[in-house]
């Protein structure tokens, strides 16, 4: 046996050892990788289930954002006088509404600025009534005057309270102005 056989049996020999510890080594990378998938998933459960408290405090700032663009955006000819026939269909006809490009808002004060609180009331009633999600308190006050309330819970109670304020003007007749009144719109949850 010459040294270059030698060299041969050794390196062989060497070899095999070399795939049995590689294949050992596979085995606990799999290992390590298969329990670093695990402690991942679960970490990623708790942190998701945990972050899930959060969102109701995020939804009541789209539920303001979208109450007040909703009342300084919707002018009245935007609406569909068939879902409002005893109302605002009627007010369009007898008179008590006259400016069809005044928003919801700005009606709200008109009616206001002539003293129809009722009247004021019912309206924002009927255009927010499919428009409030029941999840949330909503209230609407023009010149610290509490035009409109729709309260599950006191707001002493609240766990957040979002208030935008907006300032409104218009007018009653060709010569007759109303405001500028502060008016108010409150969301709580």
């Amino acid at each position: 046996m010459g040294i270059g056989n030698k060299k041969k049996i050794v390196n062989k020999v060497c070899f095999q050892h070399n795939n049995k510890l590689r294949g050992k080594k596979a085995y606990y990378y799999s290992l390590d990788a298969f329990i670093a998938i695990i402690v991942i998933t679960i970490g990623l459960f708790i942190v998701l289930q945990s972050g899930s408290n959060v969102q109701p405090k995020q939804n009541i700032y789209i539920f303001s954002e979208s109450i007040t663009n909703y009342f300084t955006h919707t002018k009245i000819y935007d609406l569909n006088d068939e879902l409002y026939p005893t109302t605002i269909k009627v007010w369009k006809q007898d008179g008590t509404i006259t400016y069809f490009t005044n928003n919801l808002l700005e009606q709200t004060g008109e009616l206001y600025a002539k003293g129809q609180l009722p009247l004021a009331n019912q309206f924002v009633e009927n255009v927010t009534g499919n428009a409030i999600d029941p999840n949330f308190n909503f209230e609407l006050i023009i010149d610290n005057i509490q035009i409109f309330n729709e309260t599950k819970i006191p707001k002493e109670n609240s766990k957040s309270l979002i208030s935008s304020t907006v300032l409104i003007t218009g007018l009653i007749d060709a010569s007759t102005s109303w405001g500028p009144y502060v008016a108010e719109i409150r969301v709580w949850q």
